[in-house]
């Protein structure tokens, strides 16, 4: 019996998304894509420098990185990435300036929102794909 990954399904489709329309001055990764759950795995995780709660994608283009955290649809986040995801909107506001940000992170459920994402966050994309 397969078992369904729908987040993972989603990330593949992402994936292939980012590489249409990003151009290629842009860089995206899979920040977390190391394999197993459990214990042994959270472990080695750790001492590689995994922090927990880190979003699955990361894109930087012209001096801003936008975050995105898949969930399939009904998914929500959990306590470590809310509260990263707080860590992180706080770790790209400039000094001195409140309201000027340099990245942000979001949470998706389908490629429409990851497009939209990418339109509404300052990402340069290649309008044909």
């Amino acid at each position: 019996m397969t078992r369904a990954h729908p987040e993972h399904d989603l990330q593949r489709n992402v994936v292939k998304l980012l590489r249409r329309v990003l151009p290629h001055d842009a860089m995206f990764t899979a920040v977390n894509p190391l394999p197993g759950r459990g214990k042994l795995a959270n472990f080695q995780g750790k001492q590689l420098g995994v922090a927990s709660g880190v979003p699955d994608l990361m894109i930087v283009h012209h001096g801003f990185t936008l975050w995105i955290e898949l969930k399939a649809p009904g998914g929500s986040l959990s306590e470590s990435q809310k509260t990263m995801h707080l860590l992180l909107r706080e770790a790209h506001r400039y000094p001195n300036q409140a309201y000027t940000f340099s990245g942000t992170v979001v949470t998706c459920k389908t490629l429409d929102e990851v497009h939209a994402a990418l339109r509404t966050y300052r990402m340069t994309i290649k309008e044909a794909a």
